[in-house]
């Protein structure tokens, strides 16, 4: 209106200039601009200087009713600052700040995440974790007066429920190396309550100290150092330093300050104080399980023996009597082979066996299931003999059978009762009830007696003789009962005699099992100047005139095997050794036990020296052949006397038939 009227464009410079006039000399005069200037934008925009003029945008508006400032066009907040990012990642930012040199500080992605440059960065995402990548810190005291309810410094409100996979959430979660370079060595504390905060006595701590977890505000030594520590209260019956609880608040376990173990209650009078009305079980193993020593006051369960046991100190103490669990009688299927670790069904609870053979002599060689105090009762209900063989390695060692170097029969219908040595760990015969070594089966004899016999004659003493030939003279040490018995070679370069069988036994192969013991010595041992060789065992001669066609015996000379026993297997003039490794005896108080066994079978013969086995020997067994046992001494150079003695001799011979 003023555009084109220079009067009025004259009255309004003078009215303005008047105006400030008066403004200077200190006078007040309003001037309403409203119908003057319009605002630029719509109503609410802040107002900014846009170069040429006034300028206003609904991207930077007050909300004067919130009284918050709105940056980005927001559609919602009532906060003093919104700011309204331009999308959803984590690449552009809805704000940023930067220090006095220009330095970028902080920023808060359109993605939702506060990023601390160079200090920390702290992420937070519906799907993702919460990452502390430096150091997240609270410089100034942050107390709660909550009365009631649930309070919380630090909270986290999600959740972890994966549908799928294998994920793991760790709520707290180090990556990185901590206190491990330079001089540092403090503590790392997954949780920690300083002291001063332990000022009730519901506070607790949990803290990680060198390896171990603490619960509770303490110490613990050094020599202990376990995984978990937990200090308690005190040291008094008062407290306890630890319970367990189920979801019905029934106590499951407590241990007290004052040391006292509760299961089932919550004030245990006792070291160990179990409530309840089922059991409790304690240690369980065998008697080679035992804890070192003997420990006094420990209990256990023996489970080879079955019984409950103590130490005492000094010795285990059963503390009632075994309970059994043999109590059955099996009848296992007829034993038609050779039986090694013998397992039949139901042997686990069996007392007593009903075995029975084929037509054959079949041997048991082990027993599986022994136990300590085990007995079990073995019937023989068959026609045939059974034969349980002594130390045989073709069972397990703790299967197998200890029989004194002898092996054992149990004829048709008669039984034997076996006990478990669990200190030998084998099995030994605890009785015989039938009729012994049956007549019927069984041919036995022993010579105990000392006698004398002449040269070229002999004298018989029971199923024995004693025999000089070519010069020899018998000498008896003794006329008394189990005196010994010499055969001596007399001055003849040639003597030799012979104390044994009255003739030759015959041996038909899988019917016949023999064995013979002679307890000999010498009285002195054979060298170059007086040649002496004795054979003692199974011959088939009786007269010594060098080595026998067929026999099984144990064979001395000197200057051979480095005058030790061979051990010999010969047959048809072939003959297969075994080196024993000891040498003849000369001592009269403590002669030695020479054995052999030729197997039933006709596959394997075995010595024993001692009730030692020397070995076995498979090969050159001599079979179908009279056999007969001998002691014999063969001098072959020398003019000295050299004597044979017999403190005592025995033989069985046993077959699968009756006679």
């Amino acid at each position: 209106m003023y555009r084109n009227n220079p009067i009025q464009k004259l009255a309004l410079t003078l009215l303005l200039l008047g105006a400030g006039a008066l403004a200077v000399w200190g006078q007040s005069t309003r001037v309403d601009a409203a119908s003057l200037v319009r605002p630029a934008g719509s109503a609410g925009n802040v107002q900014y200087n846009n170069t040429s003029g006034i300028g206003g945008s609904p991207n930077l508006h007050w909300d004067n009713s919130n009284a918050g400032l709105l940056i980005g066009q927001p559609s919602s907040g009532t906060a003093r600052l919104i700011v309204k990012g331009s999308n959803t990642n984590n690449t552009t930012f809805a704000f940023q700040g930067f220090d006095s040199g220009d330095a970028e500080r902080s920023r808060i992605t359109n993605g939702g995440y506060f990023q601390g440059a160079g200090i920390s960065r702290i992420g937070f995402d519906y799907s993702a974790a919460f990452v502390v990548d430096a150091r997240l810190y609270q410089p100034t005291s942050v107390v709660s007066t909550a009365t009631s309810g649930s309070t919380a410094l630090v909270s986290l409100a999600g959740g972890f429920a994966p549908t799928s996979g294998n994920a793991v959430m760790n709520l707290v979660e180090v990556v990185g190396t901590v206190n491990q370079t330079g001089g540092a060595n403090g503590k790392t504390r997954m949780l920690y309550l300083a002291a001063n905060a332990l000022s009730a006595a519901n506070l607790y701590g949990l803290e990680t100290v060198g390896g171990f977890n603490l619960i509770g505000n303490g110490s613990v030594p050094a020599e202990v150092m376990p995984r978990l520590a937990v200090v308690g209260l005190g040291n008094t019956a008062g407290t306890n330093a630890f319970c367990v609880y189920n979801t019905s608040s029934h106590i499951g376990l407590s241990v007290r300050d004052d040391g006292h173990v509760g299961i089932g209650n919550a004030a245990p009078a006792y070291p160990l104080d179990v409530s309840g009305n089922s059991g409790i079980r304690l240690p369980l193993g065998t008697t080679s399980q035992r804890p070192a020593g003997t420990p006094a006051g420990v209990l256990r369960y023996n489970a080879s023996d079955q019984v409950f046991e103590g130490a005492n100190g000094s010795a285990w103490v059963s503390l009632g009597a075994a309970a059994s669990n043999y109590t059955e009688e099996i009848s296992p299927s007829q034993i038609t082979a050779d039986q090694h670790d013998f397992s039949p069904p139901g042997l686990s609870t069996a007392a007593i066996l009903r075995l029975y053979s084929d037509g054959t002599f079949r041997k048991i060689t082990g027993l599986a299931g022994g136990a300590s105090k085990r007995r079990i009762l073995i019937l023989n209900t068959g026609d045939y003999t059974l034969m349980f063989k002594h130390e045989s390695t073709a069972s397990a060692a703790a299967n197998r059978f200890d029989f004194d170097a002898d092996d054992l029969f149990v004829f048709p219908k008669e039984a034997v009762e076996f006990y478990y040595d669990n200190t030998a760990s084998r099995w030994r015969c605890l009785s015989k009830p039938g009729s012994g070594d049956n007549l019927d089966y069984v041919t036995t004899g022993c010579f105990r007696h000392g006698v004398a016999g002449s040269t070229g004659s002999s004298i018989t003493q029971g199923d024995f003789y004693v025999k000089a030939n070519s010069g020899g003279t018998g000498s008896g040490t003794g006329t008394t009962p189990f005196a010994a018995s010499g055969m001596t070679t007399g001055t003849s370069a040639t003597g030799n005699g012979s104390i044994g069988a009255t003739s030759q036994y015959v041996r038909p192969t899988a019917f016949t099992y023999l064995t013979c013991s002679y307890s000999t010595y010498v009285d002195a041992l054979s060298d170059g100047t007086n040649t002496y060789t004795t054979r003692i065992g199974w011959l088939n001669t009786a007269i010594p005139s060098g080595e026998p066609t067929h026999g099984v015996y144990f064979r001395y000379t000197d200057g051979v095997n480095a005058g030790n026993y061979q051990f010999v297997a010969r047959s048809g003039g072939t003959e297969t050794l075994i080196n024993t490794g000891t040498a003849p005896t000369t001592s009269s108080a403590s002669p030695q036990s020479l054995k052999v066994v030729i197997d039933p079978s006709g596959a394997q013969v075995e010595g024993f020296i001692d009730g030692q086995s020397v070995g076995v020997i498979t090969t050159n067994i001599p079979t179908s052949t009279n056999l007969g046992h001998y002691a014999q001494i063969q001098k072959t150079a020398g003019t000295t006397t050299r004597t044979l003695y017999l403190s005592g001799a025995n033989f069985r011979v046993v077959t699968n038939t009756r006679r």
